[in-house]
């Protein structure tokens, strides 16, 4: 950041005392920047926080340089689009049950706009509008599937939002069943440039 001529500021409650906590961590998305920002961000508060952290991203990422770390990493890439929903929660769904746990992971990081804020933003006016919701300049509404899925394997509860939830394995939310205790705390983190990319 400093050789791209831009100073980071960082606002808000210290989180360092959540880095062994159960954390979902959401963020809203405005270009590429934001995830070695957001890695840079988060080791200055502990140097293994990396290793403890899930990320979720779009599938494109996975033919980036940091694609292929994330894959070794057990991150997970979601395809977008409406024929790809139910096949992307129930990916979300077996992915936290399978690498989130076995590997006790502590932070899941997720960008609930779906994308970057210049390629979403016409739709989030259009859906805005028609269902009267306010219309956002520089944030998009969230998209809540993924959010959902996250909380109801993680918490092992059927969310009120969605008629078809999921049955959970036994002990997710209890002291058992290889330690699968739920999410504990939110951290909602906004990004902001001095020049948004547009």
């Amino acid at each position: 950041s400093w050789a791209a001529g831009y100073r980071a500021w960082e606002m808000g409650d210290d989180v360092s005392n959540l880095i062994n906590e159960r954390c979902l961590v959401i963020c809203n998305h405005q270009c590429t920047g934001d995830v070695p920002n957001l890695m840079n961000t988060f080791v200055l508060k502990s140097s293994n926080i990396i290793a403890n952290m899930l990320w979720i991203m779009d599938y494109v990422f996975i033919y980036t340089h940091f694609g292929w770390v994330a894959t070794i990493h057990r991150d997970m890439f979601i395809k977008q689009g409406k024929e790809y929903r139910t096949l992307t929660l129930d990916t979300i769904r077996s992915h936290l049950n399978r690498f989130y746990w076995e590997r006790d992971r502590k932070w899941i990081v997720v960008f609930p706009e779906g994308g970057f804020l210049y390629k979403r933003r016409k739709r989030n006016i259009e859906y805005a509008t028609k269902y009267g919701f306010p219309v956002l300049n520089h944030v998009t509404l969230p998209r809540l599937g993924a959010l959902e899925a996250i909380l109801e394997t993680t918490n092992g509860r059927k969310s009120s939002l969605t008629p078809n939830g999921v049955v959970h394995p036994p002990g997710v939310g209890g002291d058992g069943d290889r330690g699968k205790k739920p999410l504990k705390f939110l951290i909602d983190i906004t990004m902001g440039y001095p020049d948004p990319a547009d």
